[in-house]
């Protein structure tokens, strides 16, 4: 049989001959230990949102093994094509069955210890009305390593996965806490707050549950006249997140969506994620509008609120291009790496494949047909 072309190369092949463990959630395969990494099964790419890089077998590699020189991730490459051009590889079911989600094993403890009430005010900037409402509404809470988790639930009120953040800076990672989700979680849902009781017409968009907490505590008292849902992607490719808070935890409230902002990072990624719903038809009509919301100061609301920044920039989505130009030529300098992603044409699209943000639409044209999309 002769060599594959490294693009027919499976990373999903890869990965069970390179005895890597990983689990699968519908399309999706996750490796076990990097969380944060998924490979869509037919179509073969995989994406990292916590550092947003994405691409084939060969970018795979060296995500999986950032300690990896150049020349050992060809060489890997060149050993895997010469091994699956001579033979089909076996993927190990047990390798292929998704790891159960437990919230129990997670020695989860509602009351926060002084370790997770510290890094909460100190590192994350929340003040003690904010703090004492997330415990009230058990939206946090701490577990094993000291870590916060913050649960995803589901219609049923039963937890079904969480984004887990540690209180404990770290030494060898590039993060200085540790940042992941609990092996398991089911990927098709997410964190979600309702800022007040009542029925709920708008929903604000997050990429992670630290920035929804920081646009709560900072503009509390609109939220808590008007009901919001606050939802966290968990990553800007879960698309699926979205469509599920708002059949799960909208929709109960007797409210009917009328305002959709879209919060992500002010950042190559974020940005990229809101210029690809805008190119598939995301827009305002005379039933729902759709905004983007840009904060002042920083990349997201959580740096905006640590720097005391207040306000947020809001643009309907249709002039979006325009208002990310405005607002990076009123940073300062020296320039960022979000300042060079607007100078320079983004040439590599955010979603490798469009067809998931086509499925989410058509599985929920009933809920979000007024949008138009």
């Amino acid at each position: 049989m002769a060599r594959l072309n490294e693009r027919e190369l499976n990373i999903v092949d890869y990965m069970a001959w390179a005895n890597i463990p990983y689990r699968v959630s519908g399309k999706w395969a996750w490796p076990v230990e990097h969380d944060s990494m998924r490979v869509h099964i037919d179509k073969n790419y995989f994406h990292r949102y916590s550092t947003d890089t994405w691409g084939h077998l060969r970018e795979f590699i060296q995500a999986y093994y950032p300690d990896y020189s150049t020349e050992m991730v060809a060489k890997t490459v060149d050993e895997f094509a010469a091994s699956a051009g001579k033979a089909e590889i076996k993927r190990s079911e047990i390798e292929r069955k998704q790891e159960k989600f437990s919230w129990s094993a997670l020695q989860i403890k509602s009351k926060l210890n002084t370790q997770a009430l510290t890094f909460l005010a100190k590192i994350r900037g929340f003040n003690a009305l904010t703090i004492a409402e997330l415990q009230k509404q058990k939206l946090v809470v701490v577990g094993q390593r000291n870590n916060l988790y913050f649960p995803w639930v589901n219609k049923e009120n039963k937890v079904v996965g969480a984004d887990v953040q540690g209180t404990t800076l770290t030494k060898t990672s590039k993060r200085p806490y540790f940042k992941g989700v609990v092996g398991g979680s089911q990927h098709a849902h997410g964190w979600s707050m309702l800022s007040a009781p009542g029925k709920c017409d708008r929903a604000v968009v997050f990429e992670g549950p630290l920035d929804a907490i920081a646009y709560y505590q900072m503009n509390r008292a609109e939220l808590t006249k008007a009901p919001a849902l606050l939802i966290s992607l968990g990553g800007v490719e879960k698309l699926d997140v979205l469509a599920t808070a708002l059949n799960e935890h909208l929709t109960p409230t007797g409210g009917h969506l009328k305002q959709l902002d879209l919060a992500l990072d002010n950042d190559e990624s974020g940005r990229g994620a809101v210029q690809t719903l805008k190119e598939k038809g995301l827009h305002s009509n005379e039933l729902t509008r759709v905004s983007v919301l840009i904060p002042q100061v920083g990349k997201d609301w959580n740096e905006q609120l640590l720097r005391q920044g207040v306000g947020a920039k809001e643009v309907a989505i249709a002039d979006f291009n325009q208002a990310v130009i405005d607002s990076e030529t009123k940073r300062p300098k020296p320039s960022t790496m979000a300042d060079t992603a607007v100078k320079q044409p983004v040439t590599t699209p955010f979603w490798p494949r469009l067809s998931d943000f086509e499925h989410f639409v058509t599985e929920n044209r009933n809920l979000l047909g007024r949008l138009q999309i």
